[in-house]
């Protein structure tokens, strides 16, 4: 993000691929441990986008962004295209 936010470059392309459900996607380092409750690799779908939003790098509002996400819902059935 620091680096897209110096103006150094015209645009930027996030790609993501792996796994997550209705609200969240799962890291390759996704840790749950039901014991404590406690949870790491987990970003929210929303917050996915947010890092490189208007907020937090305000020089680059005007710039493209394209965000490519291929990640599972959960446990719904596909629809067939």
């Amino acid at each position: 993000r620091t680096e897209f936010n110096d103006g150094e470059y015209d645009g930027i392309i996030v790609c993501f691929a792996g796994h997550g459900d209705a609200n969240y996607i799962l890291c390759s380092d996704f840790i749950q441990d039901q014991y404590n409750n406690n949870v790491s690799g987990v970003f929210g779908r929303k917050e996915f986008q947010q890092w490189f939003n208007g907020y937090h790098c305000p020089d680059q509002v005007t710039k493209p962004k394209f965000y490519f996400m291929d990640a599972c819902r959960g446990e719904q059935d596909p629809i067939l295209v």
